[in-house]
């Protein structure tokens, strides 16, 4: 059987290639992780010993809990942890991870709002014949009457809505493991405890929506095992990515910024790009003043009905032609456009409105006139003219 987890496969979505470099060729880089997802290990530590230490009938005060998750920090740290956002030190998210365990055990204790059956549960059942799919669950509890609830410890600072609740995927997923492990299991309650915003998401699955989430999980799994291409996917997220040293998009990055700790070291790649800069600057400046000669010469030859100008080395023709414009997809008008073209049965000629289509069957006469008259009042006039010098 193929494991699978929520997470490999959200990997797989958000970048293929970072599911090549994690899974398929298992590659380690210098980044040991982010700032965010240690100080978020940490907490979920400091919160696993409250409730485990529960079990045993030991309560933690919450000083307890603070010096086990500094303590947990001074062990765990280690060079090569990414700090994303410069402004922020580690310090201040050290700090973060104090102020979620305070402002959590201040609101839930004494903790007796229901039964632990455990903390960092396994989960794992089969997805099919063929592929199964694992987890781990922060906490499981029990209230009674059939009903578990599947607890998430989130250190995100951006806020679950409702929405985002109902699209989730990983809990569902636990849900629906929890509802084939325990017998008496009657409902499952889902809550995520946004630690930063000392708020809970909590909403219920009904078995429509659990069964909607099975066939997409195989669907995933089905999308994944026929790849054979793992193109990238460059989005903000990237900051934050451990495998930025051997991704095609920073590497490079990564290469001049160990090439500047040595001042023995230099860069060929990094001088090109600077040179390409510069070259584009000038050239874009040079464009600048020839489209304004560009205008001069247009304006003075047409006043003086010339269509080719000569200096003393050299001569210009000048070709110039009105030609039909229509408003496109950002133009306000358009809608109206595509209306008028549904109504008069013309829309598929022109390729769902390619307006450039539609333009120069619109210049050549090719529909009749009482279908052109109905687009008139879409159309300009537009004169373009183009230089060709030659000596």
């Amino acid at each position: 059987m193929t494991l699978y987890s929520h997470s490999k496969i959200e990997t797989y979505n958000s970048c293929p290639l970072k599911y090549r470099f994690n899974y398929i060729e298992k590659a380690k880089t210098q980044i040991k992780g982010t700032i965010e997802a240690f100080m978020g290990s940490r907490v979920h530590e400091a919160l696993e010993k409250l409730y485990k230490d529960l079990q045993f009938e030991r309560k933690n005060q919450l000083q307890d809990l603070i010096e086990f998750y500094q303590n947990q920090w001074d062990k765990e740290w280690q060079e090569g942890i990414l700090v994303v956002r410069e402004d922020y030190t580690v310090d201040d998210y050290r700090a973060m991870g104090v102020r979620f365990i305070s402002e959590y055990y201040d609101r839930f204790a004494p903790f007796d709002q229901d039964k632990t059956i455990g903390v960092e549960e396994y989960i794992l059942f089969d997805l099919d014949d063929q592929h199964q799919l694992q987890g781990y669950i922060d906490r499981l509890s029990y209230e009674g009457d059939g009903l578990y609830t599947i607890h998430d410890y989130k250190t995100s600072n951006s806020l679950k809505t409702a929405e985002d609740a109902d699209n989730d995927r990983q809990l569902a997923l636990y849900a629906i493991a929890i509802k084939k492990k325990y017998q008496d299991c009657k409902r499952v309650r889902l809550v995520w405890h946004m630690l930063a915003f000392d708020k809970d998401v909590i909403i219920e699955k009904t078995e429509e929506d659990l069964l909607k989430t099975l066939d997409e999980t195989k669907a995933n799994v089905k999308k994944i095992e026929a790849a054979t291409e793992f193109p990238d996917n460059k989005t903000a997220l990237c900051g934050w990515c451990e495998f930025q040293p051997i991704c095609p998009h920073f590497k490079h990055l990564w290469e001049i910024n160990r090439l500047l700790d040595n001042k023995y070291l230099s860069d060929e790649m990094a001088s090109l790009v600077d040179s390409y800069m510069r070259t584009s600057e000038e050239k874009n400046k040079v464009e600048v003043e020839l489209n304004k000669i560009k205008e001069a010469i247009l304006i003075q030859a047409e006043k003086q009905n010339m269509l080719t100008v000569y200096s003393k080395d050299t001569r210009i023709r000048i070709w110039s032609k009105e030609v039909v414009k229509l408003p496109n997809k950002n133009d306000p008008e358009y809608p109206g456009l595509v209306n008028t073209l549904q109504r008069i049965g013309r829309i598929d000629e022109v390729k769902s409105v390619d307006t450039w289509a539609l333009a120069k069957i619109l210049e050549n006469k090719e529909w009749p006139l009482e279908v052109r008259k109905e687009l008139e009042p879409f159309m300009r006039k537009e004169k373009i003219s183009r230089l060709y010098p030659s000596k």
